[in-house]
């Protein structure tokens, strides 16, 4: 399949599955009052992450590109709706946890990626936490639960995977919040939604990690 057509069809699969999954997620969670607009902005996100994993599978051969998807789905859909609502649902990050663990068994996956995935999770879950504790609300537990869900599926591979993301995301929302505090479109000590930069970390560190790296943790 052509890089083109390779990446239309990613982009389409991740549109639709943002904008899907941001409404079935309206019919469970109505009081966050989950609109088109946010659901759209979902799709939108997916279609980024859907260009990304496009891009992999046209110029590499990832037999677990779908493993990624998933996270990235679960990202893009957390990322949309905090943008709109300034939180990220428990039940987003919980499609993301069975689709991790579902992911453990399809593929595969050693003992010893389950075990550093998971000590990936808590340690970058108990840091961020001491984070959380001391931004005054700058920095909420949706995004410390997102970055935690996403640190257990980049340490399937590699601590490199969940640093990067980390210093990705930290980097992109801290550049923004500088610059929206210059152009005066917010107060100096006002939180700004962290999600979407955590999706930005995560596509980026996706799209920058060698092949070889991307399928260390997978043993078939």
């Amino acid at each position: 399949m052509n890089t083109p057509l390779t990446i239309a069809v990613w982009a389409l699969v991740g549109g639709a599955l943002g904008v899907c999954g941001t409404l079935v997620l309206s019919l469970q969670r109505a009081d966050l009052r989950i609109g088109h607009s946010i659901a759209l902005t979902a799709g939108a996100f997916g279609v980024l992450a859907g260009c990304v994993l496009g891009w992999r599978a046209s110029h590499n051969d990832d037999q677990i590109l779908l493993f990624w998807f998933a996270a990235s789905a679960v990202a893009a859909v957390s990322a949309a709706i905090d943008l709109r609502r300034r939180i990220i649902p428990n039940q987003a990050l919980g499609v993301g946890l069975v689709a991790w663990a579902v992911s453990m068994l399809l593929w595969g996956v050693g003992f010893e990626s389950v075990v550093r995935a998971v000590l990936s999770a808590v340690v970058v879950g108990a840091l961020l936490l001491v984070v959380s504790y001391f931004s005054a609300g700058g920095f909420g537990m949706g995004d410390v639960k997102l970055l935690a869900l996403l640190a257990m599926f980049g340490g399937v591979v590699s601590p490199h995977v969940v640093v990067a993301t980390l210093i990705i995301s930290s980097a992109t929302g801290g550049a923004a919040g500088v610059l929206l505090v210059i152009m005066q479109h917010i107060r100096t000590r006002e939180p700004i939604p962290f999600g979407p930069f955590i999706l930005c970390g995560w596509l980026l560190t996706i799209l920058l990690t060698s092949d070889k790296l991307l399928n260390a943790g997978f043993v078939s």
